[in-house]
């Protein structure tokens, strides 16, 4: 069910329409990495190289015919850009190493859709894990040393960018 609504996301949020095909491949990965990570608080090796090549191939297969290179550098360098900030948070144990990997992923992502997008799923992503953290400690589910997964929040926060602020 949760793939099927991932599907429906990303139709609405297709903008331009035919980037739909980048979205629902992306879609069954996003939904798997969120579980796992939520669950287990771990994020697969094997699936977020697997997710990022395919969503660049897709995307420059998009960018090429439909002569818009711009999009497909933006949402390359987006990547570069949200995966050079995020090693420093992890070498003093506030993201895991999954987090780092997923980050340029995530940032290919919302790089397509523009740089206000960009913006507002990095922020977003700490936001709603700091409520989530912060909901937590108010209920006594969890201490300061309580781990949280950041992969979910990313997720959630790149759907909520890219359906407030596509392009």
């Amino acid at each position: 069910m949760s793939t099927g609504l991932g599907f429906v996301g990303a139709v609405a949020v297709a903008a331009p329409p035919w980037t739909v095909i980048a979205w629902c491949r992306l879609a069954p990965f996003a939904v798997a990495l969120a579980l796992v990570d939520a669950t287990v608080h771990r994020l697969p090796d094997r699936l977020v190289p697997v997710a990022g090549v395919g969503l660049i191939v897709i995307l420059a297969g998009v960018a090429a015919p439909r002569a818009r290179p711009g999009a497909f550098v933006r949402a390359l360098v987006a990547g570069l850009v949200l995966g050079a900030f995020h090693p420093a948070p992890a070498l003093v144990g506030g993201l895991g190493m999954g987090d780092v990997k997923l980050v340029p992923v995530v940032g290919v992502a919302l790089g397509w859709a523009g740089w206000s997008c960009v913006l507002v799923g990095a922020c977003a992503a700490f936001v709603l894990s700091g409520v989530y953290a912060g909901a937590m400690l108010v209920v006594r589910r969890g201490g300061r040393a309580a781990r949280v997964p950041f992969g979910p929040f990313m997720i959630a926060a790149a759907c909520v960018a890219l359906a407030i602020g596509g392009t």
